[in-house]
């Protein structure tokens, strides 16, 4: 299992710098990043295109702008308890 950690200083801006070529080329089940400034609706069009073999669990900051967290995971994992 692979999992990958980011701090991406904004989700909208890493999405500019080669994230998905990142996600395709690495393969990662899980993704777990940090500051990623934004709420669900500010995500880019590009973004739900380029991820639809995640689901995810996000957090965003009380604030715009500001912290905020996201874990992406492969949906084919099979969870167990």
């Amino acid at each position: 299992m692979k999992i990958a950690s980011r701090n991406v200083n904004g989700i909208r801006a890493v999405t500019t710098k080669g994230f998905y070529d990142w996600v395709k080329k690495n393969d990662p089940d899980i993704i777990c990043l940090q500051e990623v400034k934004s709420f669900e609706a500010q995500l880019p069009p590009e973004f739900r295109y380029h991820m639809t073999e995640y689901d995810r669990i996000r957090h965003a900051g009380t604030r715009p702008g500001y912290a905020g967290v996201a874990t992406f995971y492969k949906k084919s994992l099979k969870f167990v308890s």
